[in-house]
């Protein structure tokens, strides 16, 4: 499977008061901490990530921001 496919199969997003950019920002962490992501490795695309969980773009790229900082 790809990087790709294994990063956009482990992100979920729950219900519990936390802003959608913050959780996807702490799980691409997560997912590049335990090595499903790594240098060199292409993120998924914020489209990719914005369809599979159903959520807006802007809010994906805030997230994607927030990990370039």
């Amino acid at each position: 499977m790809h990087t790709q496919d294994n990063a956009l199969a482990a992100l979920r997003l729950e219900d519990k008061g936390v802003p959608i950019y913050v959780q996807l920002r702490d799980q691409f962490l997560r997912i590049m901490g335990r090595g499903l992501l790594r240098p060199g490795d292409q993120m998924p695309t914020m489209r990719q990530v914005a369809v599979a969980l159903r959520v807006d773009l802007n809010t994906v790229r805030h997230a994607y921001e927030e990990l370039e900082r």
